[in-house]
Formats: structure tokens, C-alpha cells, sequence
């Protein structure tokens, strides 16, 4: 961290506790107590940490249980986070979504959410989405 003040200036924003891998409670709890201290160390009072952003909103939810387990280490994360790559498996029914939404902000508890990746992956979507895309782009060249 102190490179990127030197190279910056100053501090980064938000940093997160390990993207997409799952570690044990343990390691996660022991992750966000010394991310943070090392950061108030470096004199990085004000960047925030969100917690480990899982890939999917269950995987979120499981993954904010598990640092909650440990107040120290809950009060150490000022964002709740996971990716939402799960949505789009509901593209024909939204509403259905609201269930997992739901739950993962009771996992999250007051904890302000950050949606850290949503995208579209799924193959059926991205293939239709390419043709709509490319009928597009050849139909307003000359714009």
C-alpha cells in the first residue's frame, strides 16, 4: 500500500478481502482484522474494505455469515459485497430474484452493498446479445 500512495499520492478508496476465493470463517475473520490494521498502520485511516465478494448472491450470504461470526471482524468491513452473476439465470422471471436479494441483505445486515461484479456470462445470452449487437453496429455505420 504505501507504493500506491508514493505512485498516487494517496490511498485507494475501497480495497477488498480476496476476490472470489473462499477461505475457511477463520482465515476470512483473520484477513479483515489484519487488512485493517495494516491499513490504519499505513496511515490508510480512511480507505474502506468490503468483504469478500463471492460469486453468487448464496455464496455472499454464506460468505457475510461467516465474518459476522466474529464482531471484530465484521466491525473491520464497512461494505458487504458479492459479485451477482447469479441474476442472470432469472432473466425470465426478475421477480424471482427478490428472494435471494432478500436474503443476502439479512445476511448483510446494516452494511452498505456492493453489486462488485454482475455481468452477463451465460453463453445463451451472450450469443443472442452478439447478433442483436452486430445487427445493430451494420444497420448505423452511417451515422
Amino acid at each position: 500500500m504505501p507504493v500506491l500512495r508514493e505512485k498516487t499520492g494517496k490511498a485507494p478508496e475501497i480495497v477488498g478481502i480476496q476476490n472470489e476465493v473462499t477461505q475457511s470463517a477463520g482465515d476470512w475473520q483473520k484477513m479483515a482484522k489484519a487488512l485493517r490494521a495494516g491499513l490504519d498502520a499505513a496511515g490508510f485511516l480512511s480507505t474502506r474494505i468490503h468483504m469478500h465478494n463471492a460469486a453468487t448472491s448464496p455464496l455472499g450470504v454464506a460468505a457475510a455469515k461467516a465474518f459476522r461470526e466474529d464482531p471484530d471482524a465484521w466491525k473491520a468491513i464497512d461494505y458487504a459485497a458479492s459479485n451477482l452473476y447469479d441474476y442472470q439465470s432469472f432473466f425470465r422471471d426478475a421477480d424471482g430474484y427478490d428472494a435471494r436479494l432478500a436474503e443476502l441483505r439479512t445476511a448483510t445486515d446494516s452494511k452498505n452493498f456492493l453489486a462488485v461484479e454482475l455481468c452477463v456470462n451465460n453463453g445463451e445470452f451472450q450469443t443472442r446479445s452478439c447478433r442483436v449487437a452486430l445487427r445493430w453496429a451494420s444497420s448505423t455505420t452511417n451515422c
